[in-house]
């Protein structure tokens, strides 16, 4: 991730390393080009775009408020938010045959709300719902892509079906946080060797002051036992 990559703390361990005044300005130079070119950013990207300038410019440079209030705003959401893959039944699932895996959304409901909910990421939009000009709107489609993206290299996805839009929330334990039940993926492991379900990725959009924002809501890794040629009979 863009917080993560050592190269960004260079390009600002340069600045700083500039002589006299040159490094506050060329530092305030690029704390004002954040806030200015922000709005203008790609949905998908604006998060990234963030946290690698303020990777670069440091949290604490007095230039970066505006920039900092909508990282900020980003990293509540996510907070409220989790894509959560369960195996359904024992973890031992074995090499030889499928399993199944639930994929829900646990939001709190005050999330859940000022998001008009989770009903779209259940089905693609028709070119009349989208209208003339508008980028396509595929949620379903681009959520299975990202499943298959996580999976293939140690998985045979077998099958993904879908909730019906209308699908209801559970309630959970959690105070305020309800579950949002998306799919049911029937799996095989490829081989023994296979011990996790990797992170699984879906794209959700939220409204921030410029606009939209599309923002990368991760699942858990989910330990699993491949080990087995057979096991026990899994879940009807």
């Amino acid at each position: 991730t863009a917080r993560s990559d050592p190269g960004l703390q260079s390009i600002g361990d340069a600045m700083r390393a500039l002589p006299g005044e040159a490094a506050d300005q060329h530092l305030g130079m690029f704390a004002k080009m954040l806030g200015e070119l922000f709005p203008r950013v790609p949905p998908n990207v604006r998060q990234r775009f963030l946290s690698s300038g303020i990777k670069i410019v440091g949290e604490d440079h007095p230039a970066v408020g505006s920039a900092m209030k909508s990282l900020n705003y980003y990293r509540e959401l996510l907070d409220e938010i989790q894509l959560r893959v369960t195996v359904d039944g024992p973890g031992r699932v074995g090499h030889t045959q499928p399993f199944g895996a639930v994929i829900s959304l646990e939001a709190t409901r005050q999330l859940m709300r000022e998001s008009g909910g989770f009903a779209k990421y259940l089905q693609n939009r028709s070119p009349q719902q989208q209208g003339p000009g508008a980028p396509p709107q595929d949620l379903r489609d681009n959520f299975t892509k990202n499943i298959h993206a996580a999976l293939d290299e140690t998985f045979e996805v077998v099958s993904i079906t879908f909730h019906d839009p209308a699908v209801k929330t559970i309630d959970l334990p959690r105070d305020g946080w309800v579950e949002t039940p998306l799919a049911y993926a029937v799996l095989r492991a490829k081989n023994a060797a296979v011990d996790r379900i990797p992170s699984i990725q879906i794209d959700m959009d939220f409204i921030d002051q410029p606009g939209q924002v599309v923002l990368p809501v991760m699942s858990q890794v989910q330990p699993i036992d491949a080990k087995d040629q057979a096991v026990a009979p899994r879940p009807c």
